[in-house]
């Protein structure tokens, strides 16, 4: 079994004390915290760029794939 990391990385601690900060700072509130995401996204003055969803690719068929189909990501139906 490989040994754990004993590095820590100060860019990942830095990250995960941000996280803690603004959820304790919401309680913990998803909601409050997306909120306060938009608000802030709203009057930072930054342009935000939204682009359309990219198309499904066909993807491969597989082995248990019926020959001569198509298969586009994210329309398979599983029973």
């Amino acid at each position: 079994m490989p040994e754990a990391m004993t590095t820590r990385d100060p860019i990942v601690d830095e990250v995960r004390e941000a996280r803690m900060s603004l959820a304790s700072k919401f309680d913990f509130d998803i909601d409050a915290i997306a909120q306060d995401a938009q608000r802030r996204q709203h009057t930072s003055g930054h342009v935000v760029v939204r682009r359309p969803p990219r198309p499904a690719r066909p993807r491969p068929l597989e082995a248990d794939d019926h020959p001569g189909e198509a298969v586009v990501e994210g329309t398979e139906t599983h029973p």
